[in-house]
């Protein structure tokens, strides 16, 4: 296993702890609910097409996760997941 998938796993691991611990705290920060819209669910979505099992898994546990915590944060309206939601309806 490669030094840079090791770091990955880990970071992924420290992230998925912290988010355990202290998730529901985090929502009361503006500063954590910006960097989750902006940055850290593209970064999951980018390691979720990662091809080592333990990185998808520990990817998906985040999201799962995520979307636990922190529904309302989550809900973006992209146009083509929209055409996706009214074809399904």
């Amino acid at each position: 296993m490669s030094q840079l998938l090791r770091s990955k796993i880990l970071s992924l691991q420290l992230l998925l702890h912290l988010l355990r611990e202290s998730a529901r705290l985090f929502q009361s920060s503006d500063m954590f609910v910006t960097a989750l819209k902006k940055h850290l669910v593209l970064s999951l979505c980018t390691n979720a097409l990662y091809a080592h099992p333990q990185v998808l898994d520990l990817t998906l546990r985040i999201f799962m996760l995520l979307l636990t915590v922190f529904p309302a944060y989550l809900k973006v309206r992209h146009p083509r997941l929209w055409a996706v939601e009214v074809w399904q309806g």
